[in-house]
């Protein structure tokens, strides 16, 4: 989430505080091709047993860790849900929300954003809390059906309405191995 600080001294890079959140996944020490784990954030499947993974490209020491999920070969339906930690908007003056995304082996829409207000932060209670689904602010790409394409921005959603309140963001993948990789 980036946002400006205020309206005398704008700020326009992403810098790190208590009033948002910027992560990149770097230096976080996390393992590759393990679950996603990073503290305060949720990482849970509610119907089947996938995690996001953390994942490296190119994969080698120099490569950009990231996050991805899939149902390919799982045998099993999935609803994966990646949960940020609570981000205090209480102070954001313009704040949004940024990711980058590629695709790879596309054949069905799998992806979900959404942000809570309402959300306490427990697994057990994910759905129970209401959650505003975001995804169409976003360009999620349709394609390649075959390989991987090229990350890159998927846009920019004004939080705007969330100004003032502490959010939860979500990135929820459903898929199975026969419809979504």
């Amino acid at each position: 989430v980036e946002y400006n600080y205020s309206s005398e001294d704008k700020v326009t890079s992403i810098v790190e505080g208590d009033q948002y959140l910027y992560t990149n996944f770097e230096g976080l020490g996390l393992a590759v091709d393990a679950p996603m784990a990073i503290a305060g954030w949720i990482n849970k499947d509610l119907s089947g047993t996938k995690s996001w993974l953390v994942k490296r490209y190119p994969n080698n020491d120099n490569g950009n860790y990231y996050a991805q999920m899939s149902s390919n070969g799982s045998k099993e339906k999935n609803n994966v849900w990646l949960i940020t930690k609570k981000i205090d908007l209480s102070k954001a003056v313009s704040p949004h929300l940024l990711f980058d995304v590629t695709v790879g082996y596309y054949n069905a829409d799998g992806l979900s954003i959404k942000i809570s207000t309402d959300f306490d932060g427990k697994e057990a209670n994910i759905l129970t809390a209401k959650w505003d689904d975001i995804t169409t602010k976003f360009s999620i790409p349709k394609a390649p059906a075959s390989g991987y394409g090229t990350i890159a921005p998927a846009g920019s959603a004004d939080l705007s309405a969330y100004k003032g309140k502490s959010i939860y963001v979500a990135f929820e993948y459903n898929g199975d191995a026969t419809s979504t990789p």
